[in-house]
């Protein structure tokens, strides 16, 4: 009997496991072994949960695939990790509506006090880091949603396509090995069938499934 591969799941900005526990069910329906890792956004550093991160997946079973997948701010806290932690037994990422290139409201939020507050020490640290470049043989995905209903857009001037948080453009990356688009908004993206299947499809084979 083969051994089920770990993934090892980041939820974003401000929430908890909670939210993730959709993507896991449906891992486990497909053979995987989730493993949330939960971390503090508002009052710890990115420096300090992406340590925790790396001990985290160092502490899996060494024999053991490993696959990483992180909703927005849990991707950001994957590229960090990947560009300061090596591992030897990684698997493939997928990045779910993750802002490589900067988001829009937290860039605006930031330049408020009660923005800054309200971000929490993550994200204010992540703003000041470029997008880092991932180990060359890793096989990178990521999914960006297109429904633009969010309270991202109220806050920053989000470029279209969108998903209510996240502007399609910020989700590019050039380490990314495949990248597909769906109808979603940045929150529905927890909870939606299609993005789970796609981001397992990703895990199973390295590639999107783009039929029509």
């Amino acid at each position: 009997m083969t051994e089920k591969a770990t993934v090892v799941v980041l939820h974003g900005w401000g929430m908890s496991s909670f939210v993730t526990r959709y993507w896991c069910r449906q891992l486990r329906l497909a053979e995987f072994e989730p493993a949330e890792f939960a971390y503090h956004s508002l009052t710890r550093t990115l420096d300090a949960n992406v340590d925790r991160l790396a001990d985290h997946i160092r502490a899996l079973p060494s024999h053991q695939t490993v696959h990483l997948v992180g909703h927005s701010l849990g991707g950001i806290m994957i590229m960090q990790c990947l560009a300061t932690h090596q591992f030897h037994n990684l698997g493939r990422v997928v990045m779910v509506g993750t802002p490589f290139q900067g988001s829009a409201p937290a860039v605006r939020l930031k330049t408020t006090r009660i923005g800054h507050f309200l971000l929490g020490k993550t994200i204010v640290q992540w703003q000041g880091v470029q997008a880092k470049d991932m180990p060359k043989d890793l096989e990178v995905g990521t999914i960006a949603g297109t429904s633009p209903i969010g309270m991202g857009r109220l806050i920053g001037r989000l470029e279209h396509p969108h998903d209510g948080t996240v502007s399609v453009k910020e989700t590019h990356v050039p380490f990314a090995k495949d990248h597909i688009v769906m109808p979603v908004t940045h929150s529905e993206m927890l909870l939606s069938k299609p993005v789970s299947q796609q981001m397992i499809r990703f895990l199973q084979t390295g590639c999107f499934d783009k039929q029509p």
